[in-house]
């Protein structure tokens, strides 16, 4: 075992089942790469929506009215020549601005990849747990909806930190508590 595995086994820590085989371990808080991954998230999301903005402002001014009325303007295209033109010619603009635009599923598949590449532990054939190795967002999406799910919900309990006293600790969504040991 190196210096760093010491270190971070020496956080008390509890693991939770996600699945009959997996479980993960359990900070009541989230690590540097999953925060890490939130972060990129929110800046991917953050530029998004400047080019919204931006994209908003440009079919105003082409088409003469407030950033507002741009909503508005739009639901007439069917009927209005001048829109479906402005439309066409700004065309390339909106499909890269929707190419941009990061999804809420998008975030949670990379926050998923993350606790599954740091926190993750399959048990063997052998009987022993061990890390997972080289995880991937395709593996990720390669799990069954209701392991993802599980995994939402695992997260969602990290983000809110170490329950409150009285609460039960230590239990998966599913109600699942996972032994500490190795």
């Amino acid at each position: 075992m190196s210096n760093k595995d010491l270190l971070f086994d020496s956080f008390k820590a509890d693991y939770v089942m996600i699945a009959d085989n997996l479980r993960v371990r359990r900070y009541y808080d989230l690590l540097g790469q999953e925060d890490e991954a939130i972060a990129d998230y929110e800046r991917q999301s953050a530029a998004a929506k400047l080019q919204v903005l931006l994209l908003r402002q440009k079919l105003a001014e082409k088409l003469g009215c407030e950033p507002d009325e741009i909503q508005k303007r739009l639901e007439q295209a069917e009927s209005d020549p001048e829109i479906r033109r402005v439309l066409l010619d700004c065309g390339e603009d909106v499909l890269m601005m929707h190419a941009a635009l990061p999804s809420e599923t998008r975030r949670d598949e990379v926050l998923r990849t993350a606790v599954m590449a740091e926190r993750a532990e399959v048990l063997t054939t052998s009987g022993d747990w061990e890390k997972i190795q080289d995880w991937t967002e395709a593996d990720t999406l390669r799990l069954p909806k209701r392991v993802r799910q599980a995994l939402t919900d695992f997260i969602l309990q990290e983000m809110q930190g170490r329950p409150k006293e009285g609460a039960e600790a230590g239990k998966a969504p599913g109600g699942k508590r996972a032994s500490r040991a190795r």
